[in-house]
């Protein structure tokens, strides 16, 4: 499976979807992979619902979920994440959080 050409549209149910082609066996063969993405803690989780498309992809073993660190500020911590046309809508809370102006930072 090689040179995949991919695009990344909603989904259902608050996931994204991954939409696209990959060459294999010589061949351009069409992809989809619907998701769910939620929050822990300090990361981002893709998980993999559905794999369509690739041949024999059922002999294929479950796909491990794709976990994004995100850096965020001390006490802060993701609360939610939805989908919205062309976005992801984060949600956060904490306590006890400075933010400092970039003008104070220098």
């Amino acid at each position: 499976i090689a040179r995949p050409e991919l695009a990344f549209v909603n989904g259902d149910d608050g996931g994204v979807k991954i939409v696209g082609s990959v060459e294999a066996l010589g061949r351009r063969i069409p992809i989809t992979v619907s998701t769910r993405v939620r929050t822990a803690k300090r990361k981002l989780v893709v998980s993999p619902v559905r794999l369509e498309g690739l041949p024999l992809v059922g002999m294929l073993p479950q796909l491990p979920d794709l976990e994004i660190p995100v850096n965020l500020p001390l006490g802060l911590e993701f609360t939610d994440v939805a989908t919205e046309p062309g976005y992801l809508v984060l949600t956060f809370s904490g306590t006890e959080i400075n933010f400092v102006p970039d003008s104070e930072a220098d």
